[in-house]
């Protein structure tokens, strides 16, 4: 999903993101002009911007005093999986 398209999905919740992962450093100055409001944007230290259970673990106990409990937790998914696209271009090419 290109960057713009995500951050107009994100923008109507209207609540704080954290962004994280190998392409925030890349696209940081990009995003901070994206979601200017105050409190709003918050980037993960360099150190936790790789996808790696390590760095969950360390995030959240860096962060203990904000959790919830692992139930509450619900991803947000802003397109279909990769399988199910694929899927999807299939049947549209079998009609």
């Amino acid at each position: 999903m290109p960057l713009e398209e995500y951050a107009d999905a994100v923008e109507k919740f209207g609540k704080p993101l954290m962004f994280l992962g190998d392409g925030t450093l890349s696209y940081r100055e990009w995003l901070e002009g994206r979601f200017t409001e105050p409190g709003r944007l918050f980037f993960a230290p360099p150190e936790h911007c790789y996808l790696r259970a390590s760095a969950v673990a360390s995030w959240a106990m860096a962060h203990r005093d904000r959790a919830v409990s692992w139930q509450e937790l619900m991803p947000l998914y802003l397109r279909p999986p990769q399988a199910e696209r694929q899927r999807n271009l299939v049947e549209r090419a079998h009609g």
